[in-house]
């Protein structure tokens, strides 16, 4: 019996060391089996590695939208400075800083010898049969053409001339004007002379000198003398000013330009960007008349123009078919009639029109 217990007592030690066992493998197994704790942090542990790839890759994202960002600024910097950089109007170099629904009105400054010429003397005679039309330019008046209109007066010649419609008054009746009213204006001047019986001359500076043109093209004319004249657009953006000018009525003023400190020829002090694009019609129209020139042409020419480029001069000296005497002026900006050359284009117009004349009269 003793021998059955023993046998019993060491079975049952078997049983408890087994179950002992059994257990401690359960125990060991159970998370793998059972496992939630190990499934939530690995969960974790692939969370906070999608979150590092995402912050990753945002960072990136980031970077790249600098970049592009920085770029596109460039890029619209570099169009600015190239845009810039072109041969502009002074008008269109620097845009008004006026509000866009603004409606600036500039009026002509007081002191100035903004009115016309009309020439009121008789008949031509044998002695004196050419008379002499001036032509201001855009934005200014008769004022920057007097020296010439003084000189040629004084040298005994029939001088008209007109105030273009729309000038030496405000800016408000220049935008309202088109350059046919400006050709109305100097072919008055050409009626009333010739009806008179006289021969005609024309002289006209920068805008004027376009007028000159256009007039000698179609009427009969003795001789032009043209003093920077704008034929040749300075920018693109002419053409589409008539669509700019509701936004953006007037620009900056592009009068005055003279190299002599504290001269000035009293033109507007705004620019209306309606009259641009009339401006613009004008030289379209105008180039398209220069072969019909026959009269003989003085071209007066600055060497430091910045308002005409020298696209208008090298446009007429090519197509231009009559004889032209081309003359630069190298120490004077575009008004040049007001300028240091002021003298040189007294002289050289007298002496051009004294060739034109029938009798020997010399023009001191």
């Amino acid at each position: 019996m003793k021998f059955i217990d023993d046998l019993k007592q060491v079975a049952q030690r078997r049983l408890d060391t087994q179950a002992a066992q059994s257990t401690a493998q359960e125990q060991q197994d159970k998370p793998k089996r059972y496992g939630h704790d190990a499934r939530v942090q690995f969960a974790q542990e692939r969370l906070a590695q999608l979150n590092t790839a995402t912050r990753e890759k945002t960072a990136q994202a980031q970077v790249k939208i600098q970049q592009s960002v920085s770029q596109g600024v460039q890029h619209m910097q570099s169009q600015a400075e190239r845009a810039s950089s072109l041969p502009l109007m002074t008008a269109l170099k620097a845009l008004a800083s006026v509000p866009l629904n603004s409606r600036t009105i500039a009026y002509a400054p007081e002191g100035y010898r903004h009115e016309p010429i009309h020439y009121a003397g008789g008949r031509a005679t044998a002695d004196n049969d050419t008379a002499v039309i001036i032509i201001h330019g855009f934005t200014g008046s008769p004022h920057s053409m007097y020296p010439i209109a003084d000189y040629l007066c004084e040298n005994r010649y029939p001088v008209e001339m007109p105030l273009l419609t729309g000038h030496g008054t405000d800016t408000a009746a220049l935008a309202d004007s088109t350059y046919r009213e400006w050709l109305g204006s100097v072919e008055l001047s050409y009626r009333r002379l010739t009806k008179l019986g006289f021969k005609v001359v024309l002289v006209g500076m920068s805008m004027g000198g376009a007028l000159a043109i256009n007039i000698a093209a179609r009427f009969k004319v003795e001789g032009l003398v043209l003093i920077n004249p704008f034929l040749v657009d300075v920018n693109p953006m002419m053409g589409a000013a008539r669509w700019l000018a509701p936004l953006l009525p007037s620009l900056a003023s592009i009068g005055s330009d003279i190299s002599i400190p504290g001269v000035d020829e009293g033109s507007y002090g705004r620019t209306p960007t309606a009259a641009i694009y009339q401006l613009h019609l004008l030289g379209k129209e105008t180039r398209s008349l220069v072969h019909r020139v026959e009269a003989p042409v003085l071209y007066l020419r600055s060497r430091n123009d910045h308002v005409v480029s020298d696209s208008s001069h090298e446009f007429f000296l090519e197509h231009c078919s009559s004889p032209v005497e081309f003359r630069w002026l190298p120490n004077s900006y575009h008004v040049a009639t007001l300028d240091r050359d002021a003298a040189f284009v007294l002289a050289e117009t007298g002496s051009f029109i004294n060739g034109l004349v029938r009798d020997t009269r010399t023009v001191q």
